[in-house]
């Protein structure tokens, strides 16, 4: 992936997560959307649970990584 790709696929994940996105869905949107098209809503609401790590405990394994992971297994 070229540089150029990379500092958009940072900004728009930035603005979602400035836009009260949580990490995992503005992850899951911003490189998902980048790989895979447009994301559904019920993704979307499938990855709410990761945001700050596994329902919002903030211990284990983080929203960003988890909205990462989503985007891996749908590639794959």
């Amino acid at each position: 992936m070229d540089t150029k790709t990379k500092q958009k696929i940072m900004s728009e994940a930035r603005e979602y997560l400035n836009s009260g996105w949580h990490c995992s869905e503005g992850i899951l949107k911003a490189v998902g959307g980048h790989y895979l098209g447009e994301i559904s809503e019920q993704a979307l609401r499938m990855s709410t649970p990761f945001e700050g790590g596994i329902g919002g405990t903030n211990e284990g394994l983080c929203g960003a990584l988890s909205g990462g992971l989503m985007v891996i297994g749908a590639l794959h």
